[in-house]
């Protein structure tokens, strides 16, 4: 039977599509579906990346202001910095590989709150 070889990625190549995914601003559901993972998966791998501080949550309202909050996960300057050396690592490896996403990160949007921000209000 032929059929086609799925590869798995590593840990480190995981990390790497997730930082890469949350540079502009994503919410679980877009890195879920992007990073083709699953929730348990992400969990996971959020809860290291927000522990050692490669990654943040903001807090985006809809435009009126309602209950309505969204979750918006977001690569700090910290998890730029190991985002880049863990590319060159995969490259030197030879397990180069086309980014997902080579934008930079945007400036702040006047909707988005740190939750360390909001916790003071």
């Amino acid at each position: 039977m032929f059929g086609l070889v799925r590869y798995r990625r590593t840990e480190l190549e995981i990390i790497c599509d997730i930082l890469e995914l949350c540079l502009n601003g994503a919410n679980k559901h877009n890195i879920i579906y992007n990073g083709e993972l699953n929730a348990e998966i992400l969990n996971k791998y959020l809860d290291t990346l927000l522990s050692s501080g490669f990654v943040t949550v903001k807090v985006a309202y809809n435009a009126r202001n309602t209950p309505a909050v969204k979750a918006i996960y977001e690569t700090t300057e910290v998890g730029i910095n190991f985002l880049e050396v863990c590319l060159n690592i995969l490259n030197k490896l030879g397990k180069a590989r086309k980014s997902k996403v080579r934008v930079k990160p945007s400036k702040k949007l006047s909707y988005l709150y740190d939750l360390a921000e909001l916790s003071s209000i």
